[in-house]
C-alpha cells in the first residue's frame, strides 16, 4: 500500500506516530488538527504553510505536532504572547523552530523530515513572489537565520543568494539575540522572552515600511496561493490549522470567528431549575449537599475572611479630629503652649472600607462534567455562600443544551434541505441557578440542581460567555468578576458536524478576547482537569479526581483572591 499525505494526517497513522513520539496517549489527530482530549491544538508556524499537502509536508507536520507537545509548555508560551498579529506570526514560528531543533539523536528520520520541509518552504516562498516584497523578505530572512543558528545548518546556496543582503543588514541588530537564542534553545523559560523581543522588533520594522499597502498587512499576496497565515488576534494558540486551511488562504479560526451565526433562536431557553425539575427531587438533592458539607467539615469562616479581605475597597479617608488619642494633628500643635489643659490634639482615620463587587460564576453543564456533579455542587454552594457573607453580590449561571444532537433546531435545518454552514444548530439552554437579586438562602434549593445529572448535555460556550458578561455589565458595582468553570472547549455535535472545524472554538476565543479588550470585567476560568490557556489567560487548572477537600478549597481561594497581574489587564 502506498502511503499518501492525506493518510498520514489522520489519527490511525499520524495520530499513532504523534502519541509515540510525544509520549502522550491522550493526543489524537483529526484531519490536520491535533487534539488533547477534547481540546484542539492547531498549528500556526509559518514554515509549515505550503501550497499543497505533499508527503514531505505531511510527515513534517506530524513530527512538528509531536515535538511541540513534547517540548513546549503552552501556558509559558502564552505568557509572552505578543499583542500584534505580525509579532504573533514570528513568535509562533520561532517557538516551533526551537522545539524542532531538539530532535533526539536517535530520531534521524524525524530530523530529515523537518530539514527537508524547511528547505522546501524557503524555496516555495521565493517561487511564490512573497520574497520580492520587503515584508516577505524580512520574515523569510529572520526565520532562516534562526533556523540555521538553532540547527547549526548552512543556508542552501540558492536561498543564500536571495537573502544575503538582508541578512547582512540584520546581523548587527539580531546578532546578540540569535546568540542568546542558541544558548537558551533547550530552556523555554529563557527562550520565550528573547523570542518575544525579536517578534516585536520585526512587527515594528514592518509597520514602519511605507511601501506596504494597508490591504496586504494581514496576508501577503503571492503568485501561487502561498500565504503567511496569521493567528487569531489576541489569542495565544499552540497550533493553528493545517494544509487545507493554508491552501484556501487565511486562518480557519479567524474566518470562523467572523462568520459565527445561529441557524434559529426559536427553540432556545433561559430557565430556572424549578422550571425543569420536580421540587421533591431538588429537595432530596439539597439534603445530600448539606450532608456532604456537614460530614467533610469545610472551614467556611476562613473562606469568608479571605474573600472579604480580597474585595475591600478603601473609600476616601475620613479623619476624626480633636481627639484625645490617636495621631498628633500638627495643625493643633500650638495648643501645647496656648492651652495646656486641652488634650484634644489628636486625630484618627475612620474605617470606611466597603465591599462593592458583583461576582458571576458561569458553569459548563456539558455531558463531560456529569461525573463531577457532586464535587462541583459542593464547591459552588460553598463559594456562593461565602461570597455572599463576605458582602459580594453573586450570580450563578449554567449553560447546556435542551437535547442531545441538536434537537428541534437540527430537525428544522433538515426539513429546509440542510443548507451548508448553517451555524449553531443546537437548542441552547441557559440556566439561572441564582440571580444577583436573590440570596443564597432563597436559592439553595435551586443550586441543588447542579447534581441533576440529566441536566448535563452539550455546550455552546461562546454564546454562554456573552450572556453572562452582558448580565454582569448591567450591575452598578465598581468591580465586576466573571469566573468560568469548564472542563474543555465547546462540544456540540450537530453544529460541529455541519460547519467548518473550529467553528465554535473560534467564537469562544473571539468572545473572551472581546471581553478582555472592552474592560470593566475581570475574566478568569477554572479548568477542571484541563489547561484553558487558549481561551482564558487568567486560569487555574484544578484536579478533582480525588474529590473536593479543604486543601483544594483553600488552593482555589488563594488563587481567586490573588490581585490581577499587569499582563492580565
Amino acid at each position: 500500500m502506498t502511503l499518501g499525505a492525506d493518510d498520514l494526517l489522520h489519527d490511525e497513522i499520524g495520530g499513532a506516530v504523534i502519541r509515540s513520539l510525544a509520549g502522550n496517549g491522550e493526543l489524537r489527530l483529526a484531519p490536520s488538527t491535533l487534539y488533547l482530549g477534547q481540546h484542539p491544538l492547531a498549528e500556526a508556524a509559518v514554515h509549515h504553510q505550503t501550497v499543497n499537502s505533499t508527503l514531505i509536508s505531511a510527515r513534517a507536520q506530524v513530527d512538528g505536532f509531536a515535538l511541540r507537545a513534547r517540548f513546549s509548555e503552552s501556558s509559558l508560551h502564552a505568557q509572552y504572547w505578543p499583542d500584534t498579529e505580525t509579532a504573533q506570526l514570528v513568535y509562533e514560528c520561532l517557538e516551533q523552530l526551537r522545539v524542532e531543533s531538539l530532535v533526539p539523536e536517535q530520531w534521524p528520520g524525524v530530523r530529515a523530515n523537518l530539514h527537508n520541509q524547511f528547505e522546501d518552504w524557503m524555496q516555495q516562498v521565493i517561487d511564490s513572489g512573497l520574497a520580492e516584497s520587503d515584508a516577505g523578505m524580512l520574515i523569510l530572512t529572520v526565520a532562516t537565520m534562526v533556523w540555521t543558528r538553532l540547527n547549526s545548518q548552512p543556508i542552501p546556496d540558492k536561498i543564500g543568494d536571495w537573502i544575503e543582503s538582508t541578512r547582512a543588514n540584520l546581523g548587527p541588530v539580531l546578532g546578540d539575540w540569535l546568540y542568546k537564542l542558541r544558548k537558551a534553545q533547550s530552556n523555554q523559560r529563557a527562550y520565550a522572552p528573547l523570542n518575544q523581543a525579536i517578534a516585536v522588533w520585526v512587527a515594528k520594522a514592518l509597520a514602519e515600511l511605507p511601501e506596504i499597502p494597508k490591504d496586504k498587512k494581514k496576508r501577503l499576496a503571492s503568485r501561487n496561493g502561498l500565504t503567511f497565515q496569521l493567528p487569531q488576534s489576541g489569542t495565544p494558540i499552540a497550533f493553528l490549522g493545517g494544509s487545507s486551511a493554508i491552501a484556501h488562504g487565511g486562518g480557519r479560526a479567524e474566518k470562523n470567528a467572523d462568520r459565527y451565526k445561529v441557524f434559529t433562536h426559536a427553540y432556545d431557553e433561559e430557565v430556572r431549575p424549578a422550571d425543569i425539575s420536580r421540587t421533591d427531587e431538588l429537595r432530596r438533592l439539597r439534603s445530600d449537599i448539606d450532608t456532604s458539607i456537614r460530614d467533610q467539615q469545610f472551614h467556611l469562616p476562613r473562606l469568608i475572611r479571605q474573600l472579604r479581605q480580597w474585595q475591600l475597597i478603601a473609600a476616601k479617608p475620613v479623619w476624626e479630629t480633636a481627639q484625645e488619642s490617636g495621631i498628633l494633628d500638627t495643625r493643633l500643635a500650638h495648643k501645647l503652649v496656648t492651652e495646656l489643659n486641652d488634650h484634644r490634639l489628636f486625630q484618627f482615620m475612620q474605617d470606611t472600607s466597603t465591599v462593592d463587587t458583583s461576582f458571576t460564576i458561569l458553569i459548563d453543564c456539558s455531558g463531560s462534567m456529569k461525573g463531577l456533579a457532586n464535587d462541583l455542587s459542593l464547591f459552588i454552594d460553598l463559594l456562593c455562600r461565602a461570597s455572599e457573607r463576605a458582602g459580594l453580590l453573586t450570580e450563578v449561571l449554567g449553560y447546556t443544551t435542551v437535547r442531545w444532537n441538536g434537537g428541534r433546531s437540527q430537525k428544522q435545518w433538515q426539513q429546509e434541505g440542510c443548507p451548508a454552514k448553517p451555524g449553531r444548530l443546537a437548542d441552547r439552554r441557559h440556566i439561572v441557578f441564582k440571580s444577583f437579586d436573590r440570596s443564597w438562602r432563597d436559592t439553595r434549593i435551586s443550586l441543588a440542581a447542579l447534581r441533576k445529572v440529566d441536566l448535563f448535555k452539550e455546550g455552546v460556550d461562546g454564546e454562554a460567555l456573552e450572556w453572562a458578561a452582558s448580565r454582569l455589565a448591567l450591575q452598578n458595582s465598581r468591580r465586576k468578576e466573571l469566573l468560568v468553570i469548564s472542563d474543555g472547549c465547546p462540544m456540540e455535535s450537530s453544529s460541529q458536524n455541519a460547519n467548518d472545524p473550529g467553528f465554535m472554538e473560534s467564537h469562544l476565543a473571539s468572545v473572551a478576547a472581546q471581553i478582555r479588550r472592552t474592560g470593566g470585567i475581570r475574566l478568569r476560568a477554572i479548568g477542571v482537569g484541563i489547561d484553558l490557556t487558549r481561551f482564558y489567560p487568567e486560569h487555574l487548572k484544578l484536579d478533582l479526581d480525588h474529590g473536593l477537600s479543604e486543601t483544594t478549597l483553600q488552593y482555589v481561594s488563594q488563587w481567586l483572591t490573588k490581585p490581577p497581574s499587569r499582563r492580565s489587564l
